[in-house]
């Protein structure tokens, strides 16, 4: 069973301010979901037929088609159940880009989980689904509005519904960002553009590094058949790149490398004529 490390950040102990999560992303493809102004308009198309003359499914799926966007006929059917009567009489405005979501049996035990969920991620710790349902059941004890009751089976059922509601998913570590004091760089670019407005654009210079990695063939070529990976040479030097902020002077290509003359430039009598 997994545990926390002690240097966690702590269980969330009020959920006055729950950070709600980010709108999960639609899609690609012809697959769209159906929002509930989307659906209403369905059903009243539906319902402004005269008697006798009630269009199809297939009708309606070429008419919102046609209008909204490609939706299948299984949909059609769905939206002209009585489940969605309430739609009818609806009074207040319906968001038209707000999809109908399911919300979880215990809103207010999953808002302490993802507010525990974010604090991990930008301490840079890693999380994971075996992690997610052991803390969701240390804190089913420790919210009042659970005392006494059974704690649920969390299942990878409902690990899977609850990173669906949340738009979590398995994303790579990055660079080196979580090294970064954000609050510490907001200050000191501040501090920087009041030191750089006193010059002009023609006198303001930005110097950056990357990586050349010289030996490196392409990872891909033409084929008419499957073809093996292998190693690739690691073999790199470092380039260094430096203009003003106007564009209007941009200096030679300074290389960093462990030799005075790197093997790259080997045959190369004057480094100076290849213009860095």
């Amino acid at each position: 069973m997994p545990t926390t490390p002690s240097t966690m950040p702590p269980t969330p102990s009020t959920l006055a301010t729950v950070t709600h999560p980010p709108a999960k992303r639609a899609r690609s493809g012809t697959r769209h979901g159906i929002t509930d102004a989307e659906r209403k308009a369905l059903r009243q198309y539906y319902a402004d037929a005269p008697e006798g003359a009630k269009p199809t499914q297939q009708a309606i799926r070429t008419w919102f088609s046609a209008k909204y966007h490609p939706i299948s006929q299984s949909t059609v059917s769905d939206c002209l159940h009585s489940n969605y009567a309430y739609l009818d009489t609806q009074i207040k405005p319906l968001q038209p880009d707000k999809l109908n979501r399911r919300e979880g049996k215990w809103p207010a035990l999953e808002a302490a989980l993802y507010e525990w969920q974010l604090a991990i991620n930008r301490s840079n710790y890693t999380v994971t689904g075996a992690l997610l349902q052991e803390m969701v059941t240390r804190f089913w004890g420790q919210l009042a509005q659970y005392q006494g009751l059974p704690v649920p089976k969390f299942s990878a059922g409902w690990l899977d519904a609850f990173k669906a509601r949340h738009a979590i998913s398995r994303r790579r570590k990055h660079g080196e960002a979580g090294k970064v004091d954000k609050a510490q760089l907001e200050i000191d670019l501040t501090n920087l553009r009041s030191i750089i407005q006193e010059y002009p654009l023609a006198d303001t210079y930005n110097m950056d590094e990357t990586a050349l990695y010289w030996k490196s063939s392409p990872d891909n070529s033409l084929a008419s058949e499957e073809l093996k990976g292998g190693d690739s040479d690691k073999s790199r030097i470092t380039a260094n790149f430096c203009c003003n902020a106007d564009g209007s002077h941009k200096l030679d290509i300074f290389f960093i490398a462990k030799a005075l003359r790197p093997h790259a430039f080997k045959g190369i009598k004057r480094i100076e004529t290849l213009g860095c």
